[in-house]
């Protein structure tokens, strides 16, 4: 079943979400949830049931949400899971991402990018973790502090194509919607800087928090551009560093050219390299 649904997911060219659930699935749903927490899909089950059902009749549970806005453009939906017979309830927080990965390079495209799938399967795997607590790769996520948390994560999937064009599309139509319960909390990517750059200047207009996994034009750094960028690789000045260390210590070059391509990426990287260059009298 997640093998399917991850395929699905894969093969949709832009918003990947399941607007056809009916209200007898999310009957179905409501009525076994009990059992399916440690599902890749429950969470995303929750929030896609929201807008159908809120009580199972003869079930132990009961699902309410309500949306509340931590602060402009930050917000996350909250759920009561109640049991109708104890009356205990349960409360959860959903936060919901919005991952941005290169699926394909162009329209009607039939492969995935090499590197799209490991992507996908990682943003996954990072929730599922997430979501249960989960240590086996994340130690910190054993912490105690976490395992009282209830806040819980959700992802929709979007292809950017690597075009900055196509992705500030999809930003527009789908991910800036602030249709409940979509709402997005926080962007992931994208995968190109050029990409990145033109999401975090719109997400900032909508003070969405970006975080990217693969970015890694300098350019980025500016805060007073990309206010709300954030990213868990470094940035090109170091790899410069390391590039032209390597290249004088390692090859002793005294002497070198730069081919790039003219984009975010490519262009932060060949003033980096002429700037660390120049720092060694190259």
């Amino acid at each position: 079943e997640n093998k399917r649904k991850t395929k699905r997911k894969l093969h949709h060219v832009h918003v990947v979400r399941v607007n056809q659930t009916s209200a007898s699935d999310c009957l179905s749903f409501v009525e076994n949830a009990d059992n399916d927490e440690s599902k890749y899909s429950y969470y995303d089950g929750v929030r896609e049931c929201l807008g159908y059902i809120t009580c199972a009749a003869n079930s132990t549970s009961c699902l309410r949400a309500s949306q509340h806005r931590l602060e402009e453009g930050c917000n996350v939906i909250q759920v009561e899971k109640e049991n109708p017979l104890t009356k205990e309830v349960e409360l959860i927080r959903l936060m919901h991402l919005a991952v941005m990965i290169p699926i394909g390079i162009f329209e009607g495209a039939d492969f995935a990018l090499p590197f799209s799938n490991a992507i996908a399967k990682a943003a996954l795997m990072a929730a599922y973790h997430f979501n249960n607590r989960l240590d086996t790769v994340v130690p910190e996520l054993a912490d105690q502090r976490l395992r009282n948390c209830d806040v819980k994560m959700t992802l929709d999937f979007f292809d950017t194509k690597l075009s900055p064009i196509e992705a500030a599309r999809v930003l527009y139509r789908h991910v800036h919607m602030e249709q409940f319960p979509y709402e997005t909390t926080a962007v992931v990517g994208g995968a190109s800087s050029s990409v990145s750059s033109q999401m975090a200047t719109l997400n900032a207009i909508r003070h969405i928090p970006q975080v990217s996994y693969a970015s890694t034009s300098a350019d980025l750094d500016n805060k007073d551009r990309f206010p709300l960028f954030g990213r868990v690789v470094s940035s090109n000045d170091g790899n410069a560093i390391a590039g032209v260390e390597y290249l004088v210590n390692s090859l002793s070059v005294t002497h070198f050219g730069i081919l790039y391509v003219r984009n975010s990426y490519g262009t932060a990287y060949r003033r980096a390299l002429q700037a660390e260059a120049a720092s060694r009298n190259l």
